[in-house]
């Protein structure tokens, strides 16, 4: 099996923080989402923290790739 990386880029995220820390990987529950994989993450680098984490999901071809 191959492995590789694939970085998040969407035009929704342009000028806010880089998503860090991720912390939750799973595949969806939910009925028709059945190759969705949901992502969630929060990193305060030793900061204060801001109350806030992050959450998106994507489809399982877009994480890994096209077998």
């Amino acid at each position: 099996m191959a492995m590789g990386l694939r970085v998040h880029t969407d035009v929704m995220c342009a000028g806010k923080p880089m998503l860090e820390a991720p912390r939750a990987f799973a595949l969806s529950p939910f009925e028709g989402e059945e190759n969705v994989v949901f992502f969630g993450g929060f990193d305060a680098n030793g900061n204060d923290s801001t109350n806030r984490a992050w959450i998106f999901k994507a489809g399982l071809s877009t994480v890994i790739g096209d077998a």
